[in-house]
């Protein structure tokens, strides 16, 4: 008969990557890196001091993204030059050129649920959306995306709670000669 320690209840089912790091880092449930706003700002040394402002709508390290767009995306609000991670990476699937097209691949928290909705594709999770929207002259956001298997070919090692997710046009229609991929984060209403 076995024994049975560290023992927790979850209000959520854990994603793959969360049980990952538990097992990999042989350390108690309690110490899964947080997932909160609040808790990645203390962790990332936003305490609300001059140079540090903690607020969603902050931007401490002037690099254009508050701080919000950095904690979903993945970046460090102190350091402009680790910011939010989002790529745009083309042909990444080594096609010829006539069938190149272009991916958008973003940072997302671990465990988002599958993007869904047309034309945009939208996740929530942990109180924050995430839209991810195409566009083919960069005023009307309203061209259709699909969303692909994870482009992340020589892209950086995510922190342990972000996983990537990718995005492309979409070309059931005929392929777009040009086409525009962006992703918006929103903060849930309670």
């Amino acid at each position: 008969k076995g024994d049975i320690d560290d023992v927790a209840i979850w209000s959520r089912a854990l994603s793959s990557n969360e049980v990952a790091i538990i097992y990999n880092a042989g350390t108690p449930v309690s110490h899964i890196p947080p997932y909160g706003f609040n808790d990645w700002a203390s962790a990332n040394g936003l305490d609300g001091s001059a140079g540090r402002e903690s607020g969603m709508s902050d931007n401490p390290d002037g690099d254009g993204l508050d701080n919000l767009a950095e904690f979903a995306l993945a970046g460090h609000p102190l350091d402009p030059n680790d910011g939010a991670k989002f790529f745009v990476l083309s042909n990444p699937n080594g096609g010829e050129p006539a069938t190149e097209k272009i991916c958008f691949t973003i940072a997302v928290l671990a465990g988002a649920p599958i993007f869904s909705g047309s034309p945009s594709l939208s996740s929530s999770t942990n109180g924050f959306t995430y839209t991810s929207e195409g566009s083919l002259d960069l005023i009307d956001f309203t061209a259709p995306i699909v969303a692909v298997d994870p482009v992340s070919n020589d892209l950086a090692p995510l922190p342990a709670n972000y996983e990537y997710r990718s995005f492309s046009m979409d070309d059931t229609g005929g392929s777009p000669d040009r086409g525009f991929l962006r992703v918006k984060v929103t903060q849930d209403t309670p």
